[in-house]
């Protein structure tokens, strides 16, 4: 039963109802999301509200009523907002997002929020390399084995042309990429237990690559923001690495990602085209996106 009054306060139409519309329909949640886009609004919507959500931006439009005990901010930066305010990172996936919101909620000692439903424990990696090679994809492999010595890993190869799994096994394909993204687009909620069928266990885990790999590109945000969603609530893997290769990832795993690894020799060239890629992504994500990119030679020396 939702029994708090969650006010959303948020400047971007489009971020605001996919945020709002996650938080609703969570099955455990106890809010009813109130998103307002018309800034500021009155004192009859601010006191009705038992959580006050708003993106950091807004604050000098509501004064004093920022200090607040009840606001969380939805913090642009990446950094620690000033004040006695909770806070947390906007450019992060949903999923995340809503745990730390409960765990806000819960720390404040309010009692109609799950306690069990403090979110867990999950990284989201994304690999890019400006240049792809053999001795490249080698080394990711073997940054994924490491990563999965001391945890869960589910590792995503997303590259339109790949040949990563010549280097793990041979034989005809499986399930794989082709088949989770059409489980995506009919936004099946057993997502994550149909991924446990599909995957190829080893060191770490791993999906087969696309069959058709045009297909990927026609998954769109909301289809993206299903799918982390799915692999937060219904897998049990710490970590999931995305591995784009040499491609433009999609905003919504740009924002979402809490480290990006950039793997190259840094040639002069390579050079070049990481801060290219490091630019275009800045303009995209809207946010801090360099404080979470590793610069290395090789992702495992």
């Amino acid at each position: 039963m939702k029994n708090m009054t969650l006010v959303m306060l948020e400047n971007r139409q489009g971020y605001g109802e996919r945020l709002a519309a996650f938080i609703s329909r969570q099955t455990d949640s106890p809010f009813n999301v109130h998103l307002y886009l018309e800034h500021p609004i009155g004192d009859e919507q601010w006191e009705k509200a038992d959580v006050v959500l708003m993106t950091s931006s807004l604050m000098d439009l509501y004064g004093e009523k920022v200090s607040n005990e009840k606001v969380i901010l939805l913090d642009e930066e990446g950094r620690q907002a000033e004040g006695e305010n909770e806070y947390v990172y906007k450019y992060q996936s949903a999923v995340k997002i809503y745990g730390e919101i409960l765990k806000c909620c819960a720390d404040k000692g309010n009692a109609v929020v799950p306690m069990g439903s403090k979110g867990r424990k999950w990284m989201l990696t994304g690999i890019y390399m400006p240049v792809s090679s053999e001795k490249r994809v080698r080394s990711v492999l073997e940054f994924c084995r490491k990563e999965g010595e001391n945890q869960k890993v589910l590792y995503l190869n997303l590259e339109p042309v790949t040949c990563f799994t010549d280097l793990l096994e041979s034989g005809d394909r499986k399930e794989g990429i082709s088949e989770m993204i059409y489980y995506v687009k009919q936004r099946q909620d057993n997502l994550g237990t149909r991924l446990g069928m599909m995957v190829t266990r080893a060191e770490f885990d791993y999906l087969m690559p696309s069959a058709n790999p045009a297909e990927i590109g026609e998954l769109n945000a909301e289809d993206w923001q299903f799918c982390l969603e799915q692999l937060y609530q219904g897998t049990v893997y710490d970590q999931v690495i995305f591995d784009f290769g040499a491609m433009l990832p999609p905003a919504v795993l740009l924002e979402a990602g809490d480290r990006w690894i950039i793997a190259g020799d840094e040639t002069e060239w390579e050079e070049k085209l990481t801060e290219r890629f490091i630019s275009i992504v800045s303009r995209m994500t809207e946010g801090s996106f360099e404080e979470r990119v590793l610069k290395i030679r090789e992702v495992v020396p």
